[in-house]
């Protein structure tokens, strides 16, 4: 399996509520969200969703697609949600919050392998395209999200 280390930086002139809330709310990623297909919840966490385990269905910019199922690990509240994968990507995600100046800023480290045979085989080569391919997939959420809380 081949790992990978993505960050991408959201940065909005948005309070940091409104920004979380539509981060957090990933059941609502489809609506915003141009490769995120669909958003199931197949068990139901603790009040703060600790434990609530959804799959996620992406399209990609290119010829393939991604299923995984996460599991959030912690939540507190306006600060970071992490969340760990398993199924076609294994790892964990986490996303961090601050707010400056008017300025709300969402962080998001990705750190994963890949489970799919082919993609674990053609890694040597298409590695670039995979990060190129997830770098889109990150510009089109912020511009998402961006068009989601009105500002554009």
């Amino acid at each position: 399996m081949d790992m990978y280390h993505f960050v991408s930086k959201w940065t909005f002139k948005a309070p940091l509520p409104a920004v979380w809330d539509a981060i957090f709310d990933s059941d609502q990623w489809p609506e915003w969200w141009k490769y995120v297909e669909k958003v199931t919840t197949v068990e139901k966490g603790d009040a703060q969703e600790i434990g609530t385990v959804k799959i996620f269905e992406w399209s990609t910019k290119f010829f393939y697609t991604i299923h995984f199922h996460s599991r959030l690990i912690e939540n507190e509240y306006g600060k970071r949600l992490k969340g760990e994968a398993w199924g076609e990507l294994e790892g964990t995600g986490l996303w961090t919050f601050e707010e400056h100046d008017g300025l709300t800023t969402a962080t998001y480290h990705w750190d994963v392998s890949t489970t799919k045979p082919w993609m674990n085989f053609m890694a040597p080569i298409l590695k670039p395209l995979f990060k190129f391919n997830h770098d889109i997939v990150m510009k089109d959420g912020e511009v998402g999200l961006r068009k989601r809380l009105g500002l554009d």
